[in-house]
């Protein structure tokens, strides 16, 4: 999850130019991460199978990356084009990032002690979430 409300405040102040737009490119930065994320993790489950979680996993990072890229040089460039298409890509990874990964955890450990890992893989990303709300504010400050 974003620190939106951080992420509003900066990037409305970034985007001033679009006036009473800028809400709407807002909640479509959040539609376009949302949308692809209704069919593929069908296609995802369907790609573990075939190809392996490992080389899944790292393919669906390669799109977050690629994605997080793409909407941080939208953001540099002051081009909300560029900050949607980043999004669309972070999206095609981004909720299907976990897929692969309680694959490899099934694989991993037993059946019957599957709670513990499954719970650190959960946390993990909590706290990361929790990093990102207390970080992104230091970062929305620094100007460059």
């Amino acid at each position: 999850m974003d620190s939106v409300g951080v992420l509003h405040d900066s990037l409305k102040e970034k985007f001033k130019d679009l006036d009473d737009k800028f809400e709407y490119y807002f909640n479509l930065m959040y539609a376009v991460y949302s949308f692809p994320n209704i069919i593929l993790p069908f296609l995802g489950g369907i790609l573990i199978t075939r190809y392996g979680s490992t080389y899944i996993y790292f393919f669906f990072g390669l799109l977050i990356l690629i994605g997080q890229i793409i909407f941080s040089l939208g953001i540099f460039e002051d081009s909300i084009i560029n900050v949607l298409m980043g999004r669309f890509i972070f999206g095609l990874g981004g909720e299907c990032f976990g897929l692969p990964q309680n694959s490899m955890i099934v694989k991993w450990f037993p059946k019957s002690n599957l709670g513990l890992p499954l719970g650190i893989s959960l946390s993990g990303g909590r706290i990361a979430s929790v990093l990102n709300d207390l970080i992104t504010p230091l970062l929305a400050s620094v100007s460059f």
